[in-house]
């Protein structure tokens, strides 16, 4: 499956995503700030962020144009491999087909 960095200041957001895509046997990173998912993105990249727009110190807007530098389009949910897509009530994770 693919790895997900969460990126959020709030514990139960992370909490709650984590045990979301856990339970769907994909693997999971948490940062609470910009900069550490900076720092977590040079040691392992991840497949797909789920990024906080409103966090302490870099802002998640920022946050973007320096891991798109790293990851090229992951940040905006898409990826090779993964495209995640968030609905008001749920997150549906997609793999597209390999045809």
């Amino acid at each position: 499956m693919s790895h997900v960095l969460i990126v959020d200041d709030e514990p139960s957001i992370c909490w709650g995503f984590r045990e979301l895509l856990a339970d769907e046997g994909h693997q999971v990173s948490v940062a609470p700030s910009a900069e550490e998912a900076l720092a977590l993105i040079d040691e392992d990249a991840p497949d797909a962020v789920m990024l906080d727009v409103r966090l302490p110190g870099m802002d998640g807007i920022s946050a973007i144009q320096h891991m798109r530098s790293r990851l090229g389009e992951t940040p905006c949910g898409r990826s090779r491999r993964a495209r995640v897509t968030t609905c008001p009530s749920r997150l549906t994770w997609r793999t597209p087909s390999t045809s």
